[in-house]
């Protein structure tokens, strides 16, 4: 018997090992790499919001797990401030995490734009991209290329993610923090409330992560917008207005015909 139990002991450890696998995933895990290296943006983008300076000690799950762990679902969502007079279009979002434990990848990524309410993403955003099969993956640090811009104007909005990451075998996905302390908090939810934290909608992540040691003084996640600013429109003409203008030329060019014909 204790040869047998020996055995599968040996079996389990060889499992966790090799796949990153833990029977309860982790709340919070510290950031020990360096600063994001994201790419220069091309084909005319430029980066809007660059929040990617100061990061953190701690990092913390943002990641749709499988069936299995659904009550271990999380997202992380923070703001940014949109002040040219005509908006933006923003074609990409830029996302600084990484995998713990297990090596990845992930199998796609969610994120979405939400308009402000009183300093917390509003009950439904105005750009939704889930599950995004397409982006660069910098061993958890993710370029993620929209596949339609989302056009916004002048104010304060919020974008979310989450990873889409079976834990079994691909482990975690963790959201890096930042102390840059600009806008509001960052806020996270895990609507399954599988880690404990009462967060089972959006609030900030000093709330939600109050016992961390060191404690918790980042505020922020570290993330870029990417996209260009929007050009003034041209201000169209209606149907009124064309005929009027027609109208117009009709009859200056009739007053000319009659003067030469005299």
């Amino acid at each position: 018997m204790a040869r047998r139990l020996t055995l599968a002991a040996l079996v389990l450890l060889l499992a966790v090992s090799t796949t990153g696998w833990a029977e309860t995933p982790a709340k919070g895990t510290a950031y020990t790499g360096g600063g994001p290296s994201f790419s220069a943006p091309t084909g005319g983008d430029i980066v809007l919001w660059d929040q990617t300076g100061q990061y953190g000690y701690w990092a913390f799950p943002d990641q749709d797990f499988e069936a299995a762990f659904d009550t271990y679902d999380a997202e992380g969502a923070d703001d940014f401030l949109v002040t040219f007079p005509n908006g933006w279009d923003i074609n990409q979002i830029n996302i600084l995490g990484f995998y713990s434990p297990g090596p990845g990848p992930a199998q796609a990524t969610s994120v979405a734009v939400y308009p402000d309410a009183g300093g917390t993403p509003a009950a439904a955003p105005i750009c939704d991209y889930p599950l995004l099969g397409t982006f660069t993956d910098y061993g958890g640090a993710f370029l993620i290329p929209l596949p339609t811009p989302c056009s916004v104007g002048p104010g304060t909005y919020w974008v979310s993610h989450s990873a889409r990451q079976d834990v079994v075998p691909f482990g975690q996905h963790f959201w890096v923090t930042s102390t840059s302390g600009n806008l509001n908090d960052a806020v996270w939810r895990n609507p399954g409330n599988g880690f404990g934290t009462g967060c089972t909608d959006w609030d900030s992540i000093l709330t939600c992560f109050p016992d961390e040691d060191p404690p918790l003084v980042a505020s922020d996640w570290i993330f870029q917008i990417v996209g260009q600013e929007r050009a003034e429109p041209v201000p169209a003409i209606n149907r009124v207005g064309l005929a009027l203008l027609l109208a117009a030329l009709m009859a200056g060019s009739f007053l000319v015909f009659r003067r030469r014909s005299a």
